[in-house]
C-alpha cells in the first residue's frame, strides 16, 4: 500500500472485514461458516458476493489458447477478455439507469439490458415481504427475548470474539439415546 499513489491508498483509519461469500462459504470448516459468513456481516443484506465466479463460465473457453501462451501473453489475454466483460457489465448499466431515470417501473421489463433494474425492484418487494414476516414472527415472542437476541447481536457486532448469536448449539445425546445405541450394538 506504501507504494501506491496517496490518492489510491486505504487510509489507516479505514475497517476491514473479512468475510467468505455464499458459493464459498458452505466448502469451509465450521468454525469459518460461523466466524466469516458473509450473511452475518451487518448491513450486507442478501447478496451474491460472487460476481467474480461468473466470469470463469465465459474464460473458461480461452483455456485451450491460453495454455500454449507464455506468462505475459496470458496476462494480456485475459485482462483483454475481463475488460470486455466489464465494458459489457458497464453498459447494461447505462441501460438501467436510463430506464430508471425516463421509465416508470412497470414498464422496465420492455428494455433489453435493464436486469440490474429488475434486480433491484425484486429487492425493494423482497425487502417488503420480509419485513412484514420478521415483524409478524417477532409478534410470537416476547419482547425480552427479543432484546436479549437484539444484544446477543449488537455484541457479537462490537466484539467477534464474543460468543457468536448465529452459531447453531451443538446437539447434546440424551441418556436414552446413549442407551438405545449400547443395546443396537449388543444386538449386532
Amino acid at each position: 500500500m506504501e507504494e501506491f499513489p496517496p490518492e489510491m491508498r486505504i487510509p489507516d483509519a479505514t475497517k476491514l472485514y473479512i468475510a467468505v461469500p455464499g458459493w464459498h462459504i458452505n466448502g469451509h470448516g465450521e468454525s469459518c461458516r460461523n466466524n466469516f459468513n458473509l450473511s452475518y456481516m451487518e448491513g450486507t443484506g442478501r447478496m451474491v458476493g460472487e460476481d467474480v465466479e461468473t466470469v470463469w463460465a465465459g474464460t473458461n473457453p480461452l483455456a485451450p489458447s491460453i495454455r500454449e501462451m507464455g506468462p505475459a501473453a496470458q496476462h494480456d489475454t485475459l485482462n483483454d477478455h475481463w475488460n470486455g466483460w466489464n465494458f459489457r457489465k458497464i453498459v447494461r448499466f447505462r441501460a438501467f439507469f436510463i430506464a430508471f431515470i425516463y421509465l416508470s417501473f412497470p414498464y422496465q421489463y420492455l428494455i433489453p439490458g435493464t436486469s440490474l433494474l429488475r434486480r433491484f425492484n425484486e429487492a425493494v418487494e423482497m425487502s417488503t415481504k420480509q419485513t412484514k414476516i420478521f415483524y409478524k414472527l417477532s409478534a410470537t415472542f416476547s419482547p425480552e427475548i427479543i432484546d436479549k437476541w437484539e444484544a446477543m447481536v449488537a455484541n457479537w457486532n462490537a466484539d467477534p470474539k464474543a460468543p457468536n448469536p448465529y452459531r447453531e448449539p451443538e446437539s447434546r445425546k440424551s441418556p436414552l439415546s446413549e442407551i438405545s445405541s449400547f443395546f443396537v450394538t449388543i444386538i449386532r
